[in-house]
C-alpha cells in the first residue's frame, strides 16, 4: 500500500516541477503575461489538492499509524502553500511553488521512511520545508 502512495506522489511532484519551473521562469522573464502564470498556478493548485485528497484517502485506508501521524502535517503545509500561492502577488510566488515542491519531497520521503521501518508513530519528525 506504501509503495503505491510513494510511488503517486513521486509521479505528482514530476508534474508539479513541470508547472513550477515554467511559472517562475515567466515570472523572472515576462511578469506581465498573466495568462500562462494564472495557468500554470492553476494546475499546481489542482495537483496539490489532488495530492491532498489522495494523501488523505490512503492515510484512512492503510490504518497506519505513523502515517497517520507523520503526513497530515506536511500536506497541512502542501495546502497552506497552495492557498498562498494563488493568494499572493508576482513576487511573492516562487517562494510559495519552491516550498511546494520541498513539501512533496519532505512528503515523499516520510513515506518511504514509514515504509522502510525507519519513522514509527512513537518518533518526532520535525518538518523541514
Amino acid at each position: 500500500m506504501l509503495t503505491m502512495v510513494q510511488n503517486y506522489l513521486e509521479d505528482q511532484s514530476s508534474l508539479l516541477v513541470q508547472s513550477i519551473q515554467p511559472l517562475v521562469n515567466i515570472i523572472r522573464s515576462q511578469p506581465s503575461n498573466t495568462s500562462d502564470i494564472k495557468a500554470y498556478v492553476s494546475q499546481i493548485s489542482q495537483a496539490v489538492d489532488d495530492i491532498r485528497l489522495r494523501s488523505n484517502d490512503a492515510i484512512d485506508f492503510a490504518r497506519n499509524e505513523a502515517l497517520n501521524k507523520h503526513a497530515p502535517p506536511v500536506v497541512g503545509v502542501l495546502e497552506d502553500c497552495r492557498q498562498g500561492l494563488q493568494e499572493s502577488r508576482q513576487d511573492t510566488m516562487p517562494g510559495f511553488a519552491f516550498r511546494i515542491a520541498r513539501g512533496m519531497k519532505e512528503l515523499i520521503l516520510r513515506v518511504e521512511r514509514i515504509e522502510n521501518g525507519e519513522l514509527t508513530e512513537s518518533m518526532e519528525a520535525p518538518i523541514e520545508v
